[in-house]
């Protein structure tokens, strides 16, 4: 089975930590710390972080070297978005990945036809609940990412505002709704999500930082506050 599949098959709340960076210490920090999955990107400027990915090919020994490190699910952001072909789809399922994560709005419907590639598609801002609970019906889509914080609000502490739009939407989708730190959430406000229907946490930049130790750090703390859950 697909290991992003069999991940929310088996986990309450998934951690996903989406590294600030395209190297192994990086994968393996979050990996070694409790990550549940590891996201990687191309051809991107990283909003959060400033940091220029390259392309597929670019990247490709750096995937191919951090896939022989990881036991867990790897996913890609695959930037080319639209002008992807099935050529460079299939390459990321030879390099390993599991899942694509991706905005609804930039990526063609080409790569849904790819099975090995599980679907993490993900809503914007202005797009409304009607349309994130369409996005969680498409066949194979896994989870639904609500990337609806504007940029000038990124690295804010979360608000009860946040929370609310958090829980309209999760309402109203058949599949996990995934919240990537897009604000300053704290691991302590974890079970609070839980509480309102989300369904797991993306951890990025603004959560980790830029360095290793602080990849290893955040997801130590997080993977902490959901195990809590449970106890």
């Amino acid at each position: 089975m697909n290991r992003f599949v069999e991940l929310f098959e088996k986990k309450t709340f998934p951690l996903i930590v989406s590294i600030p960076q395209n190297k192994i210490d990086f994968a393996k920090a979050a990996q070694d710390n409790g990550a549940d999955a590891v996201k990687v990107h191309t051809s991107v400027i990283h909003p959060a972080s400033g940091v220029e990915f390259g392309t597929l090919d670019e990247e490709a020994p750096k995937f191919e070297e951090i896939r022989k490190a990881l036991d867990i699910s790897m996913g890609i952001v695959p930037g080319v978005g639209v002008d992807l072909e099935m050529e460079e789809i299939e390459r990321m399922v030879d390099l390993g990945f599991d899942f694509f994560n991706a905005f609804i709005s930039s990526i063609t419907p080409l790569i849904m036809k790819e099975v090995r590639l599980a679907p993490m598609l993900c809503v914007l801002p202005d797009h409304t609940i009607e349309e994130a609970a369409a996005t969680a019906s498409l066949p194979r889509v896994v989870c639904v990412e609500a990337d609806i914080v504007r940029h000038d609000g990124y690295g804010k502490r979360l608000s009860v505002e946040d929370c609310i739009k958090y829980q309209n939407i999760s309402s109203e989708m058949s599949k996990p709704l995934i919240v990537p730190t897009q604000r300053n959430i704290r691991p302590e406000e974890i079970s609070f999500l839980l509480q309102l229907g989300v369904g797991g946490i993306m951890i990025g930049a603004i959560a980790t930082g830029m360095t290793v130790a602080g990849v290893a750090n955040a997801t130590r703390a997080f993977r902490a506050a959901i195990d809590a859950l449970d106890s």
